[in-house]
């Protein structure tokens, strides 16, 4: 058998970002390559925990510091190993800074020779079997399954791509038994295998295995910024996107949400009354100290609007995620608001961001109802008794409730060309800027820029300075 969901389990969660926490793209590899070697040193698969990312993150400071080559050092640490390690019990990464492995590394350092990687071996051995397949089947002028099965049955292929195959679900293979060891070879090299493929514009169904509107509109938004973001991942994309909007949007969006689980738990469900004591609660109050324009819009909303839309026994879900498979493709969302009255519904989404002008309102309408079209297929699709969705709004929270009266009924294959062409782009490694995003986009060190952006490196908006 290939690998059960339970033994993958532990290395999702290093696939999903290789690592969970951000480091340079460098440095990533670096890391993954002693994961990789300390699995086949040991025989346990390696997978990053947060003490074993301190202890890279230190010896990363460390060096820095004093000025030494990091993976020199990292070199060393893997002839101290081969020279006197011998169990194959687990090691954790603070191993690196052990003081004998540091006083081996630190004797070493010159002798050390960083033109050999266990997983550079493992990226060159890939792409030239690829390289020698394909260039057999044309010389034959047979297929690539003819020129596989070929040194497959002749048993002329490596592990390592063969295992390659297995992780990119090659029918031929696919299916096919694995020994223990190659199950354990196989999980540690899932998260380098996820590394070359994404760098090296080679589209895998890991790399984005599901879809949302985000994934296609960050596309439309810029080809360049979206391969960043999902691909080759060195966009730091949470801690970019960190800052004073998205604290205040997560604040908003708690005192939506947390009024509404109130009601919800209420046995009497009069919203007046939850609402009213509400008012005096700790979210509401640091919400009015902090956040003062988008309370307006707050007291409309529960005063005059939803009570418009419901009844007691409305049933009200808040922050639904909901995913559905549609052409074979997994799509995904999650909706602020669902009211289900019957067998039908009402979909509500919050927006925080400012009203400027006519311009952007409309532009930002636009937008929101290409994904609140999908959000109401999914909700007519996956929620239980729900047949139609009448009507959905957008909530400005700073003050503008707007009823989308029309929404996009063909949106769900509209989407699917979208990502048919995304992928079409991918396979072709086509990723041409669109440098009119540039002024609203917060890709850090794009080197297609071609206008300032708005935003900084750490991306808070730039205040203009006054003559």
């Amino acid at each position: 058998m290939i690998l059960t969901a339970k033994y993958m389990l532990p290395g999702m969660e290093a696939i999903n970002a290789s690592i969970k926490n951000y480091i340079k793209p460098e440095h990533k590899l670096l890391l993954l390559n002693v994961l990789y070697f300390l699995s086949i040193k040991t025989g346990n698969v390696h997978f990053i925990t947060d003490s074993d990312f301190e202890s890279f993150n230190a010896l990363v400071n460390y060096c820095h510091e004093l000025a030494i080559d990091l993976e020199k050092y990292v070199t060393c640490f893997f002839m101290y190993y081969n020279k006197y390690i011998t169990s194959t019990h687990k090691i954790h990464l603070s191993y690196l800074l052990n003081a004998k492995v540091v006083s081996f590394c630190s004797n070493n350092l010159q002798n050390a020779l960083i033109d050999y990687s266990l997983l550079q071996t493992v990226k060159n051995d890939i792409l030239y079997t690829e390289k020698s397949l394909r260039q057999y089947a044309t010389d034959h002028n047979i297929s690539y399954d003819k020129s596989f099965l070929i040194a497959y049955t002749g048993d002329s292929l490596s592990e390592v791509f063969l295992l390659y195959k297995h992780y990119m679900n090659y029918e031929l293979i696919a299916g096919s038994a694995l020994s223990k060891n190659n199950e354990i070879l196989l999980a540690c090299l899932h998260p380098f295998f996820t590394y070359i493929t994404s760098r090296n514009g080679v589209f895998s169904d890991r790399l984005l295995h599901k879809w949302n509107n985000s994934k296609v509109e960050d596309f439309k938004f810029c080809p360049i910024f979206f391969r960043d973001r999902y691909l080759t991942r060195e966009i730091d994309y949470q801690n970019l996107m960190y800052n004073e909007a998205s604290i205040t949007g997560s604040c908003v969006h708690n005192a939506f949400e947390e009024l509404i689980n109130k009601y919800n738990k209420s046995k009497n469900k009069n919203l007046q009354k939850s609402y009213e004591r509400f008012l005096t609660s700790k979210t509401f109050l640091y919400l009015q100290e902090t956040y003062p324009e988008h309370v307006p819009g707050f007291k409309e909303f529960f005063t005059i609007t939803l009570p418009k839309l419901i009844t007691s026994d409305t049933i009200l879900l808040t922050e639904h995620e909901m995913n559905m498979q549609y052409k074979s493709y997994s799509l995904y969302g999650t909706a602020d608001l669902i009211l289900i009255n019957g067998s039908t519904a009402t979909l509500l989404d919050y927006k925080t961001s400012k009203i400027d002008n006519e311009f952007w309102l409309k532009k930002n309408n636009d937008k929101y109802a290409n994904q609140l079209s999908l959000y109401v297929k999914f909700i007519e699709n996956t929620v239980p008794n729900v047949n139609k969705v009448e009507t959905a709004y957008i909530i400005y929270t700073r003050g503008l409730i707007h009823e989308l009266p029309i929404l996009h009924d063909n949106i769900l294959d509209t989407v699917i060309d979208k990502i048919l062409s995304i992928k079409q782009h991918i396979k072709l490694k086509s990723f041409t800027a669109n440098t009119k995003s540039c002024l609203l986009c917060r890709h850090p060190f794009c080197e297609h820029r071609a206008t300032p952006s708005m935003w900084d490196e750490n991306g808070e908006r730039i205040v203009k300075k006054s003559n």
